[in-house]
């Protein structure tokens, strides 16, 4: 384990502590024991996707991550979570059959699966393992919401009660998108594929925001947002590695919050019906549309920053396209949260995680330079292939 998959298990481990403390205090869904037997495994399966060593490992660990989920995703019993569950499982079983002919194509090619040894064997000079890569490419992009194997989020999100909608924003889909990078620079060793990550992570970002943009149920909205975000972190990924943590990081607090505030019912009137739910609600809003000072901000202009260095200026006009269209639909959210409403939420059960994850938030509003050095200084542990060797496999040489 090195300083990015430490980092990232302390991010995921830390939504999902959040998560559980609201379970906690809320309830767990019936059959309670059912539930918390899949939320473990899925936060397992998610923590084994950033450690492991291994590429048939990572399958396995992407197979329990999955499973879960598609029940997670159907849990709420309704047929819109039903409907949401069949079609995450039927993509999601796709993709890690994608990924699993990957891996039979490394074995059979190389005689090994352990990702610090294929780092070490300069794979970027077969053209066999650039359909491999291709293969386990397409593989983790379902679990990471990339387009075009991202159809099922929207329904899964939408469907799901509102601790499952925040487990796969924040803790799934994060490893997932570490796996999708971790493969691409270490065990591959394609440094050409950032561009392809790149176009990946536009054309995911661009068509989640506007398709969130023409959408009437605020819930949906956020799903379609996660999306969005999910293409905004590998375009940051491919761009300097370090702007790609701090949308993670950024949206793994911020996503969780909103929909723990919102939960299932309508944003309309959200402050007036509930004061803390709609003081938190509105801050991951305000975070994730890109206000300052809050992460999300510094989150975007390090990713425009690091385009405009590279000079891929057309990304950036497309990715400042993409952040107008989520400002709009947030800030209508906003304006619809502020509006009249009738009637009490509780609010209790939400505050306690929510406060965690907001403190989180506002604490990173006042630190984001040192958090981005931060980034800078562990993100050559993506590069280092020696020294990912050197960990993994023991001794100086």
């Amino acid at each position: 384990m090195g300083p990015v998959a430490a980092f990232l298990a302390w991010l995921t481990g830390g939504v999902a502590f959040a998560l559980s403390v609201y379970l906690l205090l809320k309830g767990t869904p019936k059959p309670s024991a059912k539930f918390s037997t899949l939320f473990i495994l899925n936060y397992l399966g998610a923590t084994g996707i950033i450690l492991t060593g291994d590429i048939f490992n990572l399958f396995v660990f992407l197979e329990i991550t999955g499973i879960t989920a598609y029940a997670l995703a159907a849990s709420a019993k309704t047929p819109r979570s039903l409907e949401g569950g069949m079609k995450y499982l039927v993509v999601g079983s796709i993709s890690s059959t994608l990924y699993l002919i990957a891996v039979a194509l490394v074995y059979a090619h190389t005689g090994t699966l352990n990702m610090a040894q294929l780092a070490s064997l300069n794979l970027a000079r077969d053209p066999l393992m650039w359909a491999a890569f291709g293969l386990a490419l397409i593989g983790f992009a379902a679990e990471a919401e990339q387009f075009p194997m991202n159809g099922w989020a929207p329904d899964a999100y939408t469907g799901a009660p509102p601790s499952v909608a925040s487990l796969f924003a924040g803790v799934t889909a994060k490893a997932s998108v570490y796996a999708l990078v971790r493969l691409a620079y270490t065990v591959f060793g394609f440094g050409d594929a950032s561009f392809w990550l790149l176009v990946m992570g536009v054309i995911t970002l661009l068509v989640a925001e506007g398709a969130a943009l023409n959408q009437k149920e605020f819930k949906r909205a956020l799903a379609y947002s996660s999306v969005g975000q999910m293409g905004l972190a590998l375009v940051g990924f491919s761009a300097g590695l370090a702007p790609g943590f701090f949308v993670l990081l950024a949206h793994a607090l911020a996503k969780p919050l909103a929909f723990l505030s919102l939960g299932d019912e309508p944003v309309d009137g959200l402050v007036r019906r509930s004061g803390w739910r709609g003081v938190l609600f509105g801050l991951a809003s305000l975070s994730v549309m890109g206000l300052p000072p809050f992460p999300g901000f510094w989150a975007k202009l390090w990713v425009l920053k690091a385009l405009l260095a590279k000079g891929q200026v057309w990304a950036l006009w497309l990715v400042l396209l993409g952040a107008l269209m989520e400002a709009a639909y947030y800030g209508r959210g906003l304006v619809r949260a502020l509006s009249r409403g009738e009637g009490k939420l509780p609010g209790w059960a939400e505050a306690v995680p929510g406060a965690f994850l907001a403190a989180g938030l506002l604490a990173l509003s006042f630190v984001p330079t040192g958090l981005y050095g931060f980034f800078v200084r562990i993100s050559p542990d993506i590069l280092d292939k020696l020294g990912y060797a050197l960990r993994v496999l023991g001794g100086a040489g």
